[in-house]
């Protein structure tokens, strides 16, 4: 697994952001799903819908830049991506 990954989309960049992945929430990954291929899949439909639309999760108080979006469950677990953004770059915590 990686621990540090960022997505740049050049030709979209009026309707993308980059995407950067944590260390913190590449670490996390890797300890929920140790196989790299299935930990990218699970994320790469949330990473794409979060990319054009950050808005689409919840944030985690009154105005805090934190923002999550509930997962599909693991082993029986709620699992949650935390994020923030600002208008070029998502950022996966």
């Amino acid at each position: 697994m990686r621990t540090w990954r960022a997505r740049f989309y050049p030709d979209m960049a009026g309707s993308l952001r980059n995407v950067v992945w944590e260390h913190l929430f590449t670490d996390n990954l890797a300890a929920l799903i140790p196989d790299p291929v299935a930990a990218d899949e699970f994320v790469e439909a949330a990473e794409w819908v979060l990319a054009r639309e950050p808005e689409i999760g919840f944030p985690v108080g009154e105005g805090s830049p934190v923002w999550t979006l509930p997962m599909p469950l693991i082993d029986g677990e709620q699992v949650a991506l935390y994020y923030t953004f600002d208008k070029t770059t998502l950022y996966l915590l």
